[in-house]
Protein backbone atom coordinates (compact mmCIF):
# COMPACT_ATOMS: atom_id res chain seq x y z
CA UNK A 1 0.00 0.00 0.00
CA UNK A 2 1.45 3.59 -1.08
CA UNK A 3 1.17 6.43 1.51
CA UNK A 4 0.42 9.95 0.30
CA UNK A 5 2.76 12.57 1.96
CA UNK A 6 0.98 16.07 3.19
CA UNK A 7 1.89 18.86 0.21
CA UNK A 8 3.94 20.85 1.99
CA UNK A 9 2.57 24.91 2.19
CA UNK A 10 4.78 26.72 4.68
CA UNK A 11 8.52 27.43 5.00
CA UNK A 12 9.57 27.11 8.34
CA UNK A 13 11.66 29.86 9.67
CA UNK A 14 13.97 29.77 12.06
CA UNK A 15 16.06 31.99 14.02
CA UNK A 16 17.34 35.57 13.11
CA UNK A 17 17.53 36.82 9.70
CA UNK A 18 18.75 39.67 7.37
CA UNK A 19 18.41 43.09 8.58
CA UNK A 20 17.87 42.65 12.12
CA UNK A 21 14.69 40.41 12.03
CA UNK A 22 13.88 37.19 13.90
CA UNK A 23 11.52 34.91 12.74
CA UNK A 24 10.13 31.22 14.11
CA UNK A 25 7.75 29.58 12.68
CA UNK A 26 5.78 28.47 9.46
CA UNK A 27 5.83 31.38 7.33
CA UNK A 28 6.84 33.56 9.86
CA UNK A 29 7.54 37.05 8.40
CA UNK A 30 8.37 35.29 4.97
CA UNK A 31 7.76 38.46 2.84
CA UNK A 32 9.64 41.49 5.02
CA UNK A 33 12.28 43.58 3.42
CA UNK A 34 11.40 45.62 6.70
CA UNK A 35 13.72 45.86 9.70
CA UNK A 36 14.35 45.23 13.06
CA UNK A 37 10.96 42.77 13.57
CA UNK A 38 10.53 40.07 15.72
CA UNK A 39 7.51 36.97 14.67
CA UNK A 40 6.76 34.08 16.80
CA UNK A 41 4.39 31.81 15.68
CA UNK A 42 2.72 30.13 12.44
CA UNK A 43 1.77 33.05 9.56
CA UNK A 44 3.09 36.31 12.78
CA UNK A 45 3.69 38.82 10.22
CA UNK A 46 3.10 37.27 6.88
CA UNK A 47 2.16 40.22 4.80
CA UNK A 48 4.93 42.42 6.25
CA UNK A 49 6.79 44.24 3.39
CA UNK A 50 8.43 47.51 4.65
CA UNK A 51 6.98 47.72 8.25
CA UNK A 52 9.53 48.06 10.78
CA UNK A 53 10.31 47.55 14.43
CA UNK A 54 7.08 45.31 15.06
CA UNK A 55 7.09 42.34 17.62
CA UNK A 56 3.87 39.48 16.43
CA UNK A 57 3.52 36.66 18.34
CA UNK A 58 1.06 33.97 18.43
CA UNK A 59 -0.48 32.55 15.66
CA UNK A 60 -1.47 35.28 12.67
CA UNK A 61 -0.52 38.18 15.11
CA UNK A 62 -0.58 40.90 12.98
CA UNK A 63 -1.02 38.71 9.74
CA UNK A 64 -1.83 41.85 7.57
CA UNK A 65 0.06 44.26 8.31
CA UNK A 66 1.98 45.60 5.39
CA UNK A 67 3.96 48.73 5.80
CA UNK A 68 2.85 49.70 9.80
CA UNK A 69 5.49 50.15 12.12
CA UNK A 70 6.21 50.13 15.73
CA UNK A 71 3.27 47.42 16.63
CA UNK A 72 3.10 44.98 19.02
CA UNK A 73 0.55 42.09 18.97
CA UNK A 74 0.79 39.12 21.49
CA UNK A 75 -2.07 36.39 21.01
CA UNK A 76 -3.81 34.87 18.48
CA UNK A 77 -4.67 36.57 16.03
CA UNK A 78 -3.63 39.71 17.70
CA UNK A 79 -3.79 42.67 15.36
CA UNK A 80 -5.09 40.34 12.30
CA UNK A 81 -6.67 43.23 10.59
CA UNK A 82 -3.70 45.85 10.87
CA UNK A 83 -2.15 46.71 7.43
CA UNK A 84 -0.42 49.85 7.88
CA UNK A 85 -1.59 51.40 11.56
CA UNK A 86 1.72 52.08 13.82
CA UNK A 87 2.05 51.95 17.04
CA UNK A 88 -0.67 49.73 18.37
CA UNK A 89 -0.47 47.45 21.19
CA UNK A 90 -2.77 44.77 21.21
CA UNK A 91 -3.10 41.77 23.73
CA UNK A 92 -5.02 38.57 23.58
CA UNK A 93 -7.60 37.45 20.88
Amino acid sequence: MLGVLPKAYATCQEGCLTTQNTALGDDALINSTGIKNTANGSLALLSNTRGDDNTATGYSALFNNTTGINNTAIGDPALFSNATGSGNIALGF
